[in-house]
């Protein structure tokens, strides 16, 4: 759902996200929530938190991704974290306006915008990248899915 801007504001929306993984060969449910709709102001700052349930945040078999739904249908990355190894990686056309992090106690995964613009109005979503790092193999394989 679009919702037009009102002059200086912008209307975010999220969804909650769910899907069922099975790290270790164990099915397990993750369950992922974001927080409420969110409005900001053009050039100001706006936090987005997404809540894991199911699986502890710094995880060594996770990164969690933030990514975005432009009204137009445009899907776009913004970045990653992995709280395992406390590294993130953001797109090149984010990096100066976007800080990803993590609350481990809370088992949180937060993301800030900064200097807002109009066309950053979309759905926001957290989700999963699943990393395989078996023990017996020098290499490892990561397998990218974003699934909402």
């Amino acid at each position: 759902m679009t919702v037009p801007l009102k002059k200086p504001a912008m209307l975010l929306w999220v969804l909650v996200v769910t899907f069922a993984t099975a790290p270790k060969g164990n099915l397990s449910q993750i369950k992922m929530v974001i927080s409420r709709p969110k409005e900001g102001t053009v050039s100001g700052s706006l936090l987005l938190t997404c809540t894991v349930i199911g699986v502890p945040l710094d995880s060594p078999y996770y990164d969690w991704n933030c990514v975005r739904l432009s009204p137009g249908g445009e899907l776009q990355f913004l970045g990653w974290i992995y709280p395992f190894g406390n590294n993130t990686g953001y797109a090149p056309s984010f990096q100066d306006r976007v800080t990803i992090s993590a609350d481990k106690a809370e088992n949180k995964v937060s993301l800030q915008l900064h200097a807002l613009r109009a066309t950053d109005t979309a759905t926001y979503f957290c989700a999963r990248q699943h990393t395989i790092m078996p023990m017996e193999e020098v290499t490892a394989q990561k397998v990218r899915r974003l699934m909402w």
